[in-house]
């Protein structure tokens, strides 16, 4: 019992300690992906970028790119924005599909998001009043969490 237990705890620190550092580089915001480019010119034209991050580690790969006035946006490798969020102001719901915009405001009228993050299931929304609702891949409201 004893030596499992040891190989186990070795087994345990040599995956842990051989595990994948992140490497964040900074980088211009023209190394960004074009569709990158795209959404921020669209969305937050008039708004001045401070940093633009490119994340790797193993097989994942994400730019963070940190906007003045405390606007964060998320990419994956190809451009496509996976999440924006404000830490002071409500963020565009333009950035959000049209079917969540609409929902959104018919559920919750004149309620400010603040952070918009999506992945290939769920569309998560956290709302200026603490309220967290999730979407499905549909865009079928799931939950609603006050």
């Amino acid at each position: 019992m004893k030596k499992l237990l040891i190989l186990t705890l070795t087994s345990l620190f040599v995956c842990c300690t051989n595990a994948p550092v992140a490497q964040e580089t900074a980088v211009a915001i023209d190394d960004l992906p074009a569709p990158a480019q795209q959404f921020i010119k669209q969305h937050f034209d008039s708004v001045q970028v401070k940093k633009v991050i490119r994340e790797q580690r193993a097989s994942l790969m994400q730019y963070e790119v940190d906007l003045k006035g405390g606007i964060d946006l998320q990419f994956d490798r190809n451009g496509i924005c996976t999440e924006v969020s404000s830490k002071k102001d409500p963020i565009p719901t333009a950035v959000m599909p049209e079917a969540i915009q609409q929902q959104l405001e018919a559920r919750f009228p004149g309620m400010g998001v603040i952070k918009y993050e999506h992945d290939s299931r769920l569309y998560d929304i956290d709302l200026a009043d603490g309220t967290e609702v999730t979407f499905n891949r549909a865009m079928r409201l799931i939950d609603v969490d006050k």
